[in-house]
């Protein structure tokens, strides 16, 4: 099973309560390899490559299947645990729903229905019955893509096609771009096309748990035909925000100093 990683940059520590600690029993650990070997984690990489963040953030995985078939592989093992055969479905499709969400979200839902991870990831829940959950790999996050950041000469230009996806807005769009294209290019076809007012909000493309950055070629990236990127979209902080909350705080600290002062008066 993927391995995780706790991470001093980027991941979201998952709290104590959301650990499990207990040791299992053979009949549990039996139960737990099954799981494992009916869905086989895909390969992971050699070394230190991770992708996703928060509980999401595994050690990275190998994948040699075209888009469509990984998709089928991922459809295959979500239709089998939330069928109605399946004696722990509603929880199955909880956690399903888990790993469709971010980071943030899931962490919410997990603890709503009293789902812990086993070592502050995602891939391994146990529920407040002591019932295990084992998700593959390729089920929680992208492939990961070694990534070439040389700006090289004499690049051979490839049209490409690619989709895109912003989850809270549930956007899904597809597009076909040159891999000459940079990121701050593809941002704002993804604006354009999107048809949204993204006025207020940075936004930020993620591939695998990598981000794009805006003067990086998609080549860079080794991006190619049926790719899927992540759109995250941050609100904007304005100067008059500051400006305005400074204000709040102002005005804060001098109610409270009125207040003293009244009180002098009252003690005096």
């Amino acid at each position: 099973m993927g391995s995780c990683q706790t991470s001093n940059v980027i991941e979201i520590k998952p709290s104590d309560k959301n650990k499990s600690k207990s040791k299992i029993s053979s009949e549990e650990f039996q139960n737990i390899e099954s799981q494992k070997k009916m869905f086989p984690d895909m390969k992971e990489w050699e070394g230190e490559r991770y992708s996703g963040i928060g509980i999401k953030r595994l050690k990275a995985y190998k994948c040699d299947l075209p888009i469509d078939k990984l998709i089928e592989k991922r459809d295959e093992f979500w239709s089998y645990k939330n069928s109605h055969s399946n004696p722990n479905y509603k929880t199955w499709r909880i956690i399903n729903q888990a790993v469709v969400y971010d980071e943030y979200r899931a962490n919410v839902l997990l603890e709503q229905y009293e789902l812990t991870t086993a070592e502050g990831c995602i891939n391994h829940i146990i529920d407040k019955k002591g019932n295990h959950y084992i998700i593959p790999n390729y089920c929680i996050n992208e492939p990961y893509f070694e990534k070439n950041y040389k700006i090289e000469k004499n690049v051979k230009e490839e049209i490409i096609k690619i989709r895109m996806f912003e989850p809270s807005e549930n956007i899904n769009l597809e597009f076909k771009v040159s891999n000459l294209l940079t990121g701050i290019e593809l941002k704002e076809k993804f604006k354009k096309k999107s048809k949204e007012d993204f006025s207020k909000f940075n936004i930020r493309l993620f591939l695998a748990g990598q981000e794009i950055k805006d003067d990086h070629f998609l080549y860079q990236h080794n991006i190619k035909s049926d790719y899927k990127i992540q759109v995250m979209k941050l609100p904007k902080i304005e100067n008059n925000d500051i400006q305005i909350n400074e204000k709040i705080k102002n005005n804060e600290n001098n109610e409270n100093n009125e207040n003293e002062e009244d009180e002098d008066d009252i003690f005096n």
